[in-house]
């Protein structure tokens, strides 16, 4: 019985805790590792220059995984390779059956600033959570509408690693030493 007991604890648990991992895959350069890495979701207001060392992918079950969850684990991955900031450039709620990579993708946010049907705070707003109850409308708009019976969703946050570029010095023309 006790044997018993702790096998079905032990499954309770790995199955808990599996439910709400955060999947994460990357594709690019390492460096020495940073502290204090910044999140954008606007190129336009990161303050320097920069290079993109990589990109990463952050997903997991959208009822199990915050957006606030998915951002941390990027932070902390961008932190180990040696970022200096992080770029939102998608955040995507498709089915669970999509597959991460080149999926078809029910609702995106681009940082590069093209046009979509969707504004950031209504992608924001399905993104974070009610996604569920906006589903039949999200339907009616996909181009290959899936059936209503789809309700599981996976959240996933598409970003760069970005490297800042050293600032130039400014030269002294006062004169003065």
């Amino acid at each position: 019985m006790k044997y018993l007991l702790a096998t079905v604890f032990a499954a309770l648990f790995l199955a808990f805790f599996s439910a709400g991992c955060v999947h994460f895959s990357y594709e690019g350069e390492a460096f020495t590792p940073t502290e204090n890495v910044d999140i954008y979701h606007d190129a336009e207001k990161i303050p320097q220059k920069y290079t993109v060392m990589g990109k990463a992918v952050a997903y997991g079950n959208y009822q199990d995984v915050s957006r606030d969850r998915l951002e941390e684990k990027l932070v902390a991955e961008a932190e180990a390779r040696g970022a200096d900031a992080v770029l939102v450039t998608a955040l995507q709620v498709v089915p669970k059956g999509d597959a991460v990579g080149p999926a078809p993708v029910l609702r995106t946010m681009e940082a590069t600033g093209a046009e979509h049907t969707y504004t950031f705070n209504q992608l924001q707003k399905d993104f974070d959570g009610g996604y569920g109850q906006t589903d039949r409308n999200l339907f009616n708009t996909a181009p290959n509408p899936p059936t209503p019976a789809v309700r599981e969703y996976r959240r996933i946050i598409r970003a760069e690693f970005l490297r800042f570029m050293p600032s130039e010095e400014k030269k002294d023309t006062s004169g003065e030493e």
